[in-house]
This record gives structure tokens, sequence and C-alpha cells, in this order.
């Protein structure tokens, strides 16, 4: 923790605050707007810290502090229209109590999200080129209809199912990770008859258009075993020592921002929702 400033040092005595707890909030300031959150998140954070001690710091002056992260000295705060000495102390009593470890965590997790997105799209980059790769291996070796211009619709029928179990037939043989999802068929021709039968004449302008178009979609993964996971007990309304053991009890990790003679106003992950055990449960005192 680094030490008060002496502008830090004369703010807090006009105010009535211990000079390291300005020193503390300054900390805590500049780490928010650090985040790599977005802007809204950190924003409405900051406002409900504020809140935590009744702070007059409603989201305009609070984009305002955020704004001229970071600073040096916190009473870098006061000549912003509309805080001033009540408000800027308001301000410092809410963040010095909170616990600048506790942004680790949710940095650490959220480049772990960063790295699994990134190895997500790579994943959908090769499963589109695997899609192209298969569409031109049909295009090539799919059997071909009879090629008159002009079809009994039963024959078309019958060319058409040919086709649709030659496509199953080499996905199941294959490992693309592909099944065979909706089929479309799009036939534009004019109606006929060969022998007495129903049938089309495919040699007209407007029937370019003619085609059977596949779409694919993934093959449903094997069913993995999912790490242990337990339900979030509801620890609202519970002070601050007895919800982090309540947690602990069930394996998982607590944060807590607000006053440490508070009580627990909210908690994310929300109640019963299921979680891996070691999550660590953020808990906001009031």
């Amino acid at each position: 923790m680094s030490q008060p400033t002496p502008a830090e040092v004369a703010f807090a005595r006009r105010v009535g605050l211990d000079p390291e707890e300005v020193a503390e909030a300054r900390e805590v300031l500049n780490i928010l707007g650090a985040l790599p959150w977005p802007p809204a998140v950190r924003l409405a954070l900051l406002v409900r810290l504020a809140q935590t001690v009744d702070a007059d710091v409603g989201p305009v002056l609070g984009q305002l502090a955020l704004d001229i992260t970071p600073v040096k000295s916190f009473e870098q705060l006061l000549p912003i229209i509309g805080l001033a000495d009540k408000r800027v102390a308001g301000l410092a009593r809410a963040l010095s109590r909170v616990e600048p470890e506790i942004f680790d965590a949710d940095l650490v997790a959220l480049e772990r999200a960063r790295r699994e997105l990134a190895s997500l799209r790579a994943e959908n980059t090769e499963l589109l080129a695997q899609v192209n790769a298969l569409r031109a291996q049909l295009e090539s070796e799919a059997p071909r209809g009879p090629t008159t211009d002009v079809m009994v619709l039963r024959d078309t029928a019958a060319s058409i199912s040919g086709q649709l179990a030659y496509v199953e037939a080499a996905l199941r043989e294959g490992d693309s990770g592909f099944r065979l999802g909706a089929t479309r068929v799009q036939l534009h021709g004019k109606a006929t008859t060969v022998d007495h039968e129903l049938g089309l004449d495919f040699g007209r302008d407007d029937a370019a258009s003619s085609a059977i178009v596949f779409d694919f979609v993934t093959r449903a993964a094997p069913m993995r075993p999912n790490a242990e996971q337990v339900l979030v007990p509801d620890v609202r309304g519970y002070a601050p020592t007895l919800a982090r053991r309540k947690l602990l009890a069930l394996g998982l990790q607590a944060s807590l921002a607000g006053p440490s003679k508070g009580t627990v106003a909210e908690q994310a992950p929300a109640a019963a929702e299921p979680v891996a055990a070691g999550t660590t449960v953020r808990l906001l005192l009031r």
C-alpha cells in the first residue's frame, strides 16, 4: 500500500479521515479505472460502492472521477465540478473499505475467458474450412441424375433420395465432425408428361437455379463428466465472517466489498446457481 501524499494528509485532516484511508481509496480508484471491463460495469461498481456509505456520488460524478484516473493524489478529484470536500470524502470512505486483492481473481478469470474465446474462434475457423472441403468433395463425388432436360417426377425424387443417402453415408464414414441438417430442394421447370407420367422439363431458361442445398450441423459432442459443482448458498443478510465460513464450507471462495461491519446485501453469482468448486462469490456489504 502506498503512503498518503502530503496533499492527501491535509485533505484527510480537513474532512476528519485517516490519511491512510485516503491513500487506500486512491489505489482502489486507480484499479477501477484500469480494469479491462466495459466502462458501464466499472461505473456501476463505483456508484454501488459509494452508496454503501451514502456518499452522494451518482453516475455523472462517478464517470467524471473515473475519467481522470490514474490520479497521483486523491485530492485531484476536488476540482471536478459537483464533487468538493463532502462528496470526495464520502467516496474515499467507500473505496477505502474495498480489498484491492478481490480484483486479482476477476482479472485472472477475464484473461482465461479471453484465451478460451480465442481458442473457440480458431476452432470455428477450422470447422468452416472442414465444411467447405466437405462441400467441395460432395459436389465432385455425388452421383448425378440423368442429364436429360425432361425427367419423370418419380425419377427426380429417386435421384434426390440417392444424393441424400450418399451425403449421409459420407458423413457416417468420415470423421468430419458434422452431420446432415436441413435439406432444401429447389426445382424450377415446366410441368409436362413423359409416357403418361408427370414430369418436369428443366430445359427452360429459368431452370438454372434448380439445386439441392445441404445444411450441415456439428455432430453432438459426447457427454463429458462435469467438474464438481455446488449450489451457491444464499448468504444475504449474513455478517461477513459467517458468510465467508458458509461459502468455504462448500468449497467456494469469498471476496468482500463494503463496510467491514455491514451485512451482505448482494452476491454474485446468485443463490442456488450451480458453479464449479473453488469459484469466488463476490459479496457487497452494506
